[in-house]
């Protein structure tokens, strides 16, 4: 799997273009806010991906497609899951200071000029 990194949807498609078939992994660079007074601040990051694959053209079938997503909600599990693996085992580390508030997940059909898959939004 491919991994690009964007900050908008104009610089995706640039970087999907190069990329025309095959699974991928699309990272959006951070937002960040701050919330409270000066006193007492919380600070908040939201953390945004998407498991996508080139959708297939032609006659598709709505069981391939099923299969398509099935296979991707798994790789995107399996990522969730590492990051979790990740803060749990670095308790003095970074990692170990990002805390999961949100997760939601998204299927995305036909997105960034003919992929299909999955949105991920974190808020830690």
């Amino acid at each position: 799997m491919q991994v690009f990194y964007a900050v908008d949807e104009t610089c995706t498609m640039e970087r999907l273009k190069k990329n025309p078939k095959g699974e991928v992994m699309l990272v959006a660079y951070p937002r960040f806010a701050r919330t409270g007074k000066q006193d007492n601040q919380t600070f908040l990051a939201a953390i945004a991906f998407w498991i996508m694959e080139k959708r297939e053209t032609g006659h598709i079938t709505n069981g391939r497609e099923d299969d398509q997503y099935e296979r991707l909600l798994q790789k995107t599990f399996n990522v969730l899951n590492l990051m979790e693996d990740l803060a749990s085992e670095e308790p003095c580390g970074f990692a170990g200071q990002i805390k999961f508030e949100t997760i939601e997940i998204t299927p995305e059909y036909n997105t960034f000029g003919g992929y299909n898959g999955w949105f991920v939004e974190m808020i830690i």
